[in-house]
């Protein structure tokens, strides 16, 4: 499973071996005993990769394969589109989690590919 946290100062992906279903079964129950709003929808997220990846052909595979939309933003950048699920406090939250599931292998590169993006994002802005 792939989970994308959405917070006010940026995104963070996480690669979890946990299915969508019993994550989000884990989250309704959490918020239940908490007392606390849920909100989910079926939504769409999407991802800046770098457009010079030594592994686009595999991005291309997956979305031939439809698992994932890519389309160019710039010349610098891709933005990956992914079908899943959006969790928040309310239906207007900014904030939130957004959870989807391929097989493993795709979930790991689009991690893989996040990581690296980050690593090359932060080197330049030091």
């Amino acid at each position: 499973m792939l989970k994308i946290t959405y917070l006010e100062d940026g995104i963070y992906l996480e690669y979890l071996q946990e299915s969508v279903d019993s994550w989000k079964a884990a989250r309704v129950l959490v918020s239940l005993r908490a007392g606390v709003s849920i909100y989910t929808e079926s939504s769409t997220a999407c991802l800046a990769l770098p457009a010079y990846t030594p592994y686009l052909a595999s991005l291309v595979e997956l979305q031939e394969r439809e698992l994932i939309e890519v389309t160019p933003c710039d010349e610098e950048y891709l933005e990956v589109s992914l079908s899943g699920t959006w969790v928040a406090q309310s239906e207007d939250s900014e904030e939130g989690v957004f959870v989807c599931q391929l097989n493993h292998s795709s979930e790991y590169l689009l991690y893989q590919l996040w990581q690296e993006s980050q690593i090359s994002t932060s080197v330049m802005t030091e």
